[in-house]
C-alpha cells in the first residue's frame, strides 16, 4: 500500500512545495506592515530566520519528520498573524505552515478558523491550511474538513472558495490513519464516497468499463500516434473518456481516504471502482477494501468484497492489488472462504488463497489444497498448493 500512498502524498505535496518555495521569495520576510498592522513586537527571530533555520530534530519522538520550535512569543505571533485581516494570504500561507510544522495541537482552534475563513481566498493559502492540519493528525479537523468536500458542489460558500479536493482526502487519511477506528471519521464517509464518483456518469456499470476501454484502445493506438482522423460522434465521445480520466487523482485520494476510515459503508462503491474504474483506481479500491476487511474482522464473505475481475481487461497491476486486498482474510473465521477461492477462475486468486491457507495452517484446507495440488492446470499453483499442505502437517 505505501507505493500508492507515497504517490498520492507526492502529488498533492507538489504544489504546496512550489507554494512556500513562492512565499519565501516573495516576501524574504514576514512583513513589516503586517506586524505593525497588528501591533506586534518586532521579533527578529521568527521574522527573519529562514524555516529551514528554524527546524531543530525533536529527538523525543521516533519515526517523525523534523518540527519547527517556537518560543510562546513567536507561537502566539505566527497564530494572531493567521487569523489577523490585516496579513495577506501569502503571509497566511506561510504562518500556517510554520503552524502545522510545529506539531504543536494549540494551533488547531486558529487553523480551523482558517479554514472557515471567506475572506482568505487564495485557494494556495486554504491548501496550506489544509496540510496543516493533515500535519497534526488531530481528529478534531474533521468536521470542518469534511464541510469542505461536502461544500464543493453546493452554494453554501458564496464565494466558491475552496482548497483542492484532492488536498482535503489526502489530510482525512492522513487524521484516519493517526486515530483508527475514531467515530469522528465517520462524517467523512459521504463526502469521499462521493468524491470517489467524481467526473463519473451517473451509471457506472461494465458497459461503462468497456466503453472506456475501447476509447483508452483508440487513444493508445490512434490519438498519440497521428492516426486516423476522428468524425464529429467520434470526437465527443472521446471527450467523455478525457473527462473521466481528468478526475483519476480525485477518485484515487478518495479510495485511499476510505481505506484508512475502514468504514463498511464505503464498500459498495469501491466494490464498483475495483470492478470498472481506471487501472490506478481500481489497485487504490482493491487494497482500500483489504484495509476494510482488517478494521472490520468477521466482516462479509470474501467473494461479495471482492469480486471476480472484468475478463475484458487483466492488468498485472489490479491483480496485485487484488492480491494485496486479499491478505485482509489471515485469520481462522475466514478459512472456508478462502477454501471456496481455490476454485476461483483466476489462477493468481487460487494461489493467494493457497499460500494464506498454508499460513493459516488449518486442517480443513487439507483435501482441498491436496485436490488443488493434483489436479489444477497451472504449474505454479500445484507447486504452492503442495507446499500449503507441507506447511499445515507441519503445524499440526
Amino acid at each position: 500500500m505505501g507505493v500508492i500512498k507515497n504517490a498520492i502524498k507526492e502529488s498533492a505535496l507538489l504544489k504546496m512545495a512550489i507554494g512556500i518555495v513562492a512565499a519565501g521569495a516573495v516576501m524574504g520576510v514576514l512583513s513589516y506592515g503586517a506586524r505593525k498592522a497588528l501591533n506586534m513586537p518586532m521579533d527578529e527571530g521568527i521574522m527573519r530566520t529562514p524555516i529551514s533555520a528554524q527546524v531543530q530534530t525533536n529527538s523525543k519522538q521516533k519515526n517523525t519528520a523534523e518540527l519547527i520550535r517556537l518560543s510562546d512569543q513567536q507561537f502566539k505571533q505566527t497564530i494572531a498573524m493567521l487569523g489577523s485581516k490585516a496579513t495577506s494570504d501569502v503571509e497566511k500561507a506561510r504562518a500556517a505552515h510554520i503552524l502545522g510544522e510545529t506539531g504543536d495541537k494549540r494551533a488547531l482552534p486558529a487553523l480551523v478558523n482558517a479554514l472557515q475563513d471567506n475572506t482568505l481566498v487564495d485557494p494556495d493559502a486554504r491548501d496550506a491550511v489544509v496540510f496543516a492540519l493533515a500535519r497534526l493528525r488531530s481528529k478534531t479537523a474533521i468536521p470542518s474538513l469534511a464541510w469542505e468536500l461536502k461544500s464543493q458542489n453546493s452554494t453554501q460558500n458564496p464565494k466558491n472558495i475552496y482548497p483542492h479536493p484532492i488536498d482535503v482526502a489526502y489530510a482525512i487519511g492522513e487524521i484516519a490513519e493517526a486515530n483508527p477506528g475514531s467515530p469522528a471519521l465517520f462524517i467523512a464517509v459521504d463526502p469521499l464516497i462521493t468524491l470517489l464518483r467524481k467526473g463519473l456518469p451517473d451509471k457506472v456499470d461494465r458497459k461503462f468499463a468497456i466503453m472506456r476501454e475501447e476509447f483508452d484502445r483508440y487513444d493508445r493506438l490512434f490519438a498519440g500516434y497521428g492516426g486516423p482522423a476522428r468524425d464529429k460522434e467520434a470526437e465527443e465521445n472521446y471527450d467523455k473518456y478525457r473527462y473521466w480520466e481528468n478526475f483519476i487523482p480525485h477518485r484515487i485520494a478518495a479510495a485511499e481516504a476510505l481505506g484508512m476510515i475502514g468504514n463498511k459503508k464505503a464498500v459498495p462503491e469501491l466494490i464498483k471502482a475495483m470492478r470498472y474504474d481506471f487501472v490506478p483506481v481500481r489497485m487504490t479500491a482493491a487494497i482500500a477494501l483489504g484495509e476494510i476487511i482488517r478494521k472490520n474482522k468477521g466482516y462479509m464473505y470474501v467473494e461479495g468484497v471482492l469480486p471476480p475481475l472484468s475478463s475484458f481487461e487483466v492488468s498485472e497491476r489490479v491483480v496485485e492489488a487484488k492480491q494485496e486486498a486479499l491478505k485482509g482474510f489471515e485469520n481462522p473465521a475466514y478459512v472456508p472462504a478462502l477454501i471456496s477461492l481455490l476454485d476461483h477462475e483466476w489462477g493468481c486468486t487460487r494461489h493467494e488463497a493457497a499460500v494464506l491457507l498454508g499460513e493459516l495452517g488449518d486442517k480443513r484446507a487439507l483435501p482441498a489444497l491436496k485436490k488443488l495440488a493434483e489436479n489444477d492446470p497451472k504449474e505454479e499453483v500445484r507447486e504452492v498448493a503442495k507446499e500449503s499442505v507441507s506447511c499445515i502437517l507441519e503445524q499440526n
